[in-house]
């Protein structure tokens, strides 16, 4: 059943969650996850009449057997998706915690644009149990996890840690050459810390930066 009364929402879109979404991911991730938790999405109940079940939840099977609840901005985007579809609305919170609670991977956000947008892995966990997220690179307990291996090292007087290019961290290791195989050990350690298979999913790319 639906928490949103229909009497205010008429299935609008809302103005500022779109352009979040249409905005450049890098840059707006968080202030999407934060307008989230206080958004209204819309489910797709579809008509399937077989042993007594005239009406089910969509859900969505990618390639690798991935299982993900679509849902939309908006009516007009539910529509674009599937004319048969009927609206359940709820908040984004509620079906964070269905999807978790199904045991499904993740949410996919208007499913059939270009803009469409997948909540999974740690952001989809923290949005169900109403929890901060932040990048991987601001986070203070990744941060403190990399610095505390990385400065163990012999001959560590520094490490820089910033967002990745193509993975979610950047980590520069300021030390002497001759702890060179000692960084690809701790790499692999890090990309097997549940910490970063949690938080980073895309991994940190290490290097060392030899002191003058």
């Amino acid at each position: 059943m639906s928490s949103i009364s229909t009497d205010v929402d008429h299935g609008q879109v809302d103005p500022e969650l779109l352009e979040l979404l249409l905005q450049d991911r890098l840059s707006s991730k968080q202030k999407l996850f934060e307008k989230l938790s206080s958004s209204r999405l819309i489910a797709a109940i579809m008509p399937k009449k077989q042993e007594q079940v005239e009406m089910v939840q969509a859900l969505f099977v990618s390639n690798d057997g991935r299982q993900a609840m679509p849902v939309f901005s908006c009516l007009d985007e539910l529509k674009s998706w599937n004319q048969e579809a009927r609206p359940l609305p709820l908040n984004a919170i509620e079906f964070a915690q269905q999807t978790l609670t199904q045991g499904l991977d993740g949410l996919i956000i208007d499913i059939a644009s270009e803009h469409k947008f997948v909540i999974d892995g740690y952001m989809l966990s923290c949005l169900a149990n109403g929890k901060e997220w932040k990048y991987p690179h601001q986070d203070r307990e990744v941060l403190d996890f990399i610095e505390g291996i990385c400065l163990g090292l012999d001959g560590v007087k520094n490490v820089e840690i910033k967002q990745g290019q193509d993975c979610d961290l950047q980590v520069t290791i300021y030390g002497p050459n001759s702890i060179a195989q000692k960084v690809v050990e701790v790499s692999q350690e890090i990309a097997h810390a549940e910490i970063i298979r949690e938080r980073a999913p895309h991994g940190a790319d290490l290097f060392l930066r030899p002191l003058l």
